[in-house]
Order: C-alpha cells, then structure tokens, then sequence
C-alpha cells in the first residue's frame, strides 16, 4: 500500500500541466508562509501544523487532539504587505485533519510599461493584490507514511479588474527511522497543480490577459536529534519548476536553547534560493510568538511575524 502511494504520487508531478515562467501569484502562492517557515528557509521536514501546511500538505498531520489558530503578518522589501490567518482541527477518533488558510498579498507601486516605436516607457504605477483561501487535509496511513492535499481559490486583481483561479497542492512524508534519540525522513511536495493548468484569466484594459502560475516539487532529508543536549532539526532540500529545471536549495536549522514541558525557546536559519534567513521563536503552554527575518543580495529586507495558539 505505502509503495503504491508513493508511485501515484511521483506519477501525478509526471502528469502536472504547469506553464510559464514565475509571475506575482506565484510568489504569492510559494512565499506566504508563516514567521517559522520562512525563517527556516521554507524547508520542508521542519515544521508542522498550519506553519507546514502552506509547504507540504502532508506535515500537516500531528498526533495532537489540539485545535490551532495562527496569524501571520509579513513586509517584504517594503513595498509588499503580506498576511495569513488559519484554523485546523482534528478529525476525533480518525487520523484525518483538516483546516482552512485565507491569506493576502498586496503590492503597491508596480510599474505600468508601455512600448511603442522606442524604448519601454514607465507611464504610470498601480496595486496588485492576490488572495487565495485554500482548504487542508492530511491523512496517516500508517505509523511511516502520511499524506495531505490542499485545494486552492485564488483571486487576483489588477487595478480594477480581477480573476480567479483554482488548483491543488499534494504532498508525503515518509519516516525512514523514528528511535528516541534519532528521527530521519524523506518529505516531498508537488504545489499549484492544475491538469488544465493553473492560470487566472483576467480583461485588463480592455485585453484578455493571463497569469500563468508553474507548478512546483520541492523534496527534502530532515535529520531531528540532539547536539549539546538540546533538540535539533536539519532539513537539506531543494525546489524547482517542473517544466524549468533549476534547482533552488532549501536548507534549515532549527536549534532549542530552552525545551521544558511548558516552555521553550528556538533559534532558526535558513537559506530559500539565494534569501539567507534567521528567526527567532518561544512557546509558553500552547502559546507561540515567531519572528523571521530574510535578507536578500539586491531586493533587500524581509519581516514576519506569527502569532499562534493550540487549544
């Protein structure tokens, strides 16, 4: 069963029917993560719950009867305003959850480029704004294999005129070793597919215009364990655009200065592509508060901050 799992999923990235190169909806699907998981570099095998459920669908399974509500809010080189509100909740006496994200980008300031006989001309500036709400699931199959898909709606509007699209994210873990001292496992994800291809039509300015979102695998080995006594996470991975092989490195670290039953306290970092990434977080009884912060060669400074709570 768990080999024929892992077959159909390699077979649906196969089958995805993703166009084009990486637009604003793009961005907006692959980067609106909470505070934790982009101050680890968007890795996958690091975190869990709504923090992972944006990443692989499939770490959104916990074993945790616990309800979660997160808020995340994020400025991006200072012209992008981002903003993410969840909810999950198990499904009793099964091994399903399931949840909803609603989450929103706005840019402010976009170049608006016409071109006539010389060059490209700047004739004025505008907002795009992007919102999607997608809906979570995760299944256990067994106690080494879980699975999850997310079914996406997305908005967006430019100027005054806007579209919607609809698409789906899939995602596995699968737990090679689990002892006390020593967890290894292998988590994939396949994001934004569409077997029609994830586009959102929209009439600008009187022309049919289409964005065009390439789907995305990301795969990772995350290593958790203990260095110095304190709990420890290692993710080493990649992501790419499945019609334009280029790999981007995902790699991240998860480091436990403080770990009690009620309290603990983690420092993070990351590296997204070529976005190095550092963070901060504390939990206090169900209570957590993150803090991410990236730093780009040439696009400059990024803030997040997450605000989450398990009941």
């Amino acid at each position: 069963m768990t080999k024929l799992i892992v077959i159909g999923f390699l077979l649906g990235i196969a089958f995805c029917m993703p166009s084009q190169a990486a637009t604003n909806a793009d961005d907006f699907l692959n980067s609106v993560h909470s505070a934790k998981a982009f101050s680890l570099g968007q890795s996958l095998g690091m975190v869990n719950h709504l923090d992972a459920a944006l990443l692989n669908p499939a770490e959104f399974y916990v074993k945790t009867p616990k309800q979660q509500v997160l808020l995340s809010y994020s400025n991006d080189f200072s012209e992008e305003q981002k903003m993410q509100v969840g909810y999950s909740m198990p499904i009793q006496y099964s091994p399903f959850r399931v949840g909803v994200v609603y989450m929103s980008q706005q840019i402010s300031n976009v170049p608006e480029v016409e071109k006539s006989s010389g060059d490209p001309e700047i004739v004025g500036y505008f907002e795009n704004k992007n919102e999607a709400v997608k809906i979570l699931s995760a299944y256990q199959v067994n106690p080494n294999l879980s699975i999850g898909a997310n079914l996406i709606v997305l908005r967006e509007t430019i100027k005054t005129a806007s579209g919607m699209g609809y698409g789906a994210d899939f995602g596995l873990v699968y737990r090679l070793l689990e002892t006390e001292s020593l967890k290894i496992a292998f988590s994939n994800a396949v994001r934004n597919v569409s077997f029609a291809g994830f586009k959102v039509p929209i009439q600008w300015s009187g022309k049919d215009y289409t964005e065009a979102i390439p789907a995305t695998f990301q795969t990772a080995l995350a290593i958790s364990g203990k260095l110095m006594g304190n709990p420890t996470i290692v993710s080493l991975g990649f992501n790419t655009e499945i019609t334009r092989l280029k790999l981007n490195p995902n790699v991240g670290l998860n480091y436990s200065i403080i770990h009690s039953q009620n309290f603990a306290c983690d420092l993070r970092g990351g590296l997204n592509g070529a976005f190095l990434t550092f963070g901060v977080g504390i939990n206090w009884v169900g209570l957590g508060l993150d803090y991410g912060y990236g730093v780009h060669d040439y696009l400059g400074n990024s803030h997040r901050v997450s605000l989450k709570l398990d009941f």
